[in-house]
Parts: C-alpha cells; structure tokens; sequence
C-alpha cells in the first residue's frame, strides 16, 4: 500500500471520530500531521530497506550465475569443499589457510580429482576481496577493487585424490582477505593404456 493511500484511510479514520459537530478540531489537526509524518517517515525507511535488500539480491544472483563453474570462500568460513564444473570433469575444492608474503597473501587450496583420470597440471583463476560489506551502497566500490589472479601447478592431480595449490595474492593482508572465488582450468588429460 502506498502512502497516499494509507494517509487518506488515516484521515478518514480521524474524521469520524472527529468532535460531534463534525469540525476538526486544533488537537485533531496535530494529530494527523504527526501520523502523516510518522507514515512518511515510515515509508522512507521502508523505500530504503527495499532498496538495499534489492542490491544485495542483485550481487547475489550475480555471483550465482557462475556458481558451477565457481567455488566461493570466505577464509573464516571453517572447513568443507565445494564442488567445481571445469572444461574437462569435475573438482572439488577446499579452502586450507592463508599466510602473508610480500605484500600481500598466500592461500593454499585443496583440489579433489574426482575422475579416474590424471591431470597433469591446474589453472586456477582466483578472484579476491575484503569481506561483501554489509551497507548496500559500499557493494559498486566494493566490486571496483576486486583483483584476479592466476595459479599454475603443473604437478599431477592423481585420480581420486587430493592436491595442494597455493595461490599468492598481492594487495591484501590475511587479515583483510573476506572473499575468494576459484575458478578451475585442467590441461593435460592422462589415461591407462588399453590391456
């Protein structure tokens, strides 16, 4: 409901119990200019809220549309993996730590092949950021200073088994470090020779 609308039913609600000569009086005036005001400012906050829950929503689909092809972090979100589609089969990858180097952050990840293949070599590519800020009108600056990077390991991802990667981060301190999306590229794909 609007607020005209809510302000036209507050009025006729104060007119009918209006003095019984049917007038306003001086008190019933103030009275609906206070409830006139309150509804404004009610409505104000509702506009508001609206328009930060419409924001988050918004950053939150956004981040969803590659949800399988990306696995979200935050390095104070404890253990678990998440599941990653990638341009040959599927990983699982968990966040272990993170370190200071230089002037920025080292993570380690953890990467499950879940095939029965061997892949010689990863690419990770690692999106990063402080934590999302809670305050909708920070979230355009917010995206304006995220960073990317790329992690190579040329090592074997062994099948049905766990890999370390780590990937440094400049820019950031552990400590400031709230947001990290990785995405997965395999190279080489090896499998057993026939018998």
């Amino acid at each position: 409901m609007n607020l005209s609308c809510v302000a036209v039913a507050v009025a006729a609600l104060i007119l009918s119990g209006c003095s019984e000569h049917g007038q306003l009086t001086s008190g019933d005036v103030a009275q609906m200019k206070g409830d006139l005001s309150y509804l404004k400012s009610s409505q104000l906050r509702q506009d508001d809220l609206q328009s930060d829950l419409a924001s988050r929503v918004k950053a939150l689909e956004s981040a969803q549309a590659n949800a399988p092809n990306s696995a979200f972090f935050d390095p104070a979100g404890g253990p678990g993996y998440q599941y990653i589609s990638t341009n040959v089969s599927p990983v699982v990858v968990s966040f272990l730590d993170v370190s200071p180097i230089g002037d920025g952050a080292k993570v380690r990840l953890r990467v499950g092949n879940l095939s029965t293949a061997t892949y010689s070599g990863i690419r990770l590519d690692v999106t990063y950021n402080r934590r999302v800020p809670q305050d909708s009108t920070q979230l355009d600056a917010w995206n304006e200073r995220k960073k990317d990077v790329s992690a190579n390991d040329a090592s074997d991802l062994a099948p049905g088994a766990w890999s370390i990667v780590e990937a440094s981060l400049p820019g950031i301190k552990p400590d400031e470090l709230g947001y990290i999306v990785v995405k997965a590229h395999l190279d080489n794909i090896r499998l057993r020779s026939p018998l």
